[in-house]
């Protein structure tokens, strides 16, 4: 049983990665992956909504990425 729980955090810590660096094809082929092989639902959201959150704030550093001011 651990091999199962550590194959999936591993499963989870790449769909969080892949869409954290902005990688969304390969990290929507890891999330459905994940799926397909049973890991559950609120997990792999969760960890596909922590990598674009990861993204989103790695582009409020630098603003010009963005297009939004750096004031706002």
């Amino acid at each position: 049983m651990a091999d199962a729980t550590a194959d999936l955090r591993a499963m989870l810590d790449a769909v969080t990665n892949a869409f954290a660096a902005g990688d969304n094809a390969r990290a929507e082929l890891l999330l459905s992956h994940a799926l397909d092989q049973g890991a559950p639902w609120d997990e792999v959201t969760t960890a596909a909504a922590r990598g674009v959150s990861r993204h989103r704030d790695d582009l409020g550093a630098r603003p010009e990425l963005t297009g939004v001011p750096a004031a706002l």
